[in-house]
C-alpha cells in the first residue's frame, strides 16, 4: 500500500487543490493523511460566517475533518495551529514538528506548495518549510525516512504571479478527474462554509480552474502538479524505469 502526505498552508488548501487526486488515490485502497500548517482563521474566513458559541478556529478544524472523511481520509487529518496571515518561515518548531510527522507517517508520496508560489503568500512559506523537513527527516539522528515521490500543487496559474510579472511554470502532471469526483471534490469544499463556499461558485470554478487545466490536453477535468525530483529511467522508454 502506498502512503500519501498532503500538507496545506491552511486547512481547504489540499482540498482545493487536491481534493480530487486524494480521492481517486484512495479509491484505490491506499492510504492518504492530510495535514494543515495553520488553522487558516485569518486568511480563509468569511467575516459574515456566524460562529455562534466557538471559536473561528474551532470551525476550521471540524470544516476539515469533515472534508478529510469525504475524501477517504477520516480520521488521517491534523492541523498544527501555526499563526497565518503571515505563516513566518522563521518557525524552527514548525520544521521540527514536521520532521517527526513525516517520519511518524513514513509516506512514499508527499504533496505540498511550491517554495516559489505566488497564490498566497503562506504557500510558499508551507513549501520552503516541507521541503527543509524532508532534507532533515532523511539526514538528521533518529529514525530516518526518506519520500522517493514529492509533487507540489500546480497553481502558479493566479493572478498574482501576472501581476509580479512571472512566467508561470507549466504542470509536470496532470490527473484526469473522473465527473464524480468533480461532484464529489465539489461536496468536499462545501464543508467549507465559513469561507463563503456555495454550490453555485464551485460549479462555476470546476468548469473554469479546473476544467481549463486540463483541456489544453484533451481533460475535460484535471488537477495539476509538479515535480521536485527528476524523473529517473535507464532509457527513454515509457515502462523502463528503476
Amino acid at each position: 500500500m502506498s502512503k500519501l502526505l498532503v500538507i496545506g498552508a491552511h486547512p481547504a488548501d489540499p482540498f482545493d487543490l487536491a481534493g480530487g487526486t486524494i480521492y481517486q488515490f484512495n479509491n484505490l485502497k491506499q492510504s492518504t493523511t492530510i495535514l494543515s500548517i495553520t488553522d487558516g482563521t485569518r486568511s480563509h474566513f468569511d467575516e459574515s460566517f456566524d460562529v455562534g458559541d466557538v471559536s473561528k478556529a474551532v470551525i476550521k478544524r471540524r470544516e476539515f475533518s469533515q472534508a478529510s472523511c469525504l475524501v477517504g481520509a477520516c480520521g488521517k487529518s491534523t492541523v498544527f495551529s501555526y499563526p497565518d496571515e503571515p505563516l513566518k518561515e522563521s518557525y524552527s518548531s514548525c520544521i521540527d514538528q514536521l520532521v517527526r510527522y513525516i517520519r511518524n507517517i513514513k509516506p512514499s508520496i508527499v504533496i505540498t506548495h511550491h517554495p516559489n508560489e505566488y497564490s498566497h503568500w503562506d504557500h510558499a512559506a508551507c513549501g520552503r518549510s516541507v521541503c527543509r523537513a524532508l532534507k532533515a527527516a532523511k539526514k538528521l539522528e533518529g529514525e530516518k525516512h526518506w519520500v522517493p515521490m514529492v509533487y507540489f500543487f500546480g497553481v502558479q496559474f493566479r493572478p498574482e504571479t501576472v501581476r509580479i510579472g512571472l512566467i508561470p511554470q507549466a504542470p509536470d502532471l496532470l490527473i484526469n478527474l473522473e465527473k464524480k469526483t468533480v461532484v464529489k471534490k465539489i461536496e468536499t469544499m462545501l464543508c467549507f462554509k465559513s469561507q463563503g463556499m456555495t454550490k453555485a461558485k464551485l460549479i462555476q470554478r470546476m468548469n473554469s480552474f479546473e476544467g481549463e487545466t486540463g483541456r489544453a490536453d484533451g481533460l475535460r477535468w484535471s488537477e495539476s502538479f509538479t515535480f521536485y525530483y527528476p524523473l529517473k529511467r535507464n532509457t527513454l522508454l515509457y515502462n523502463n524505469m528503476f
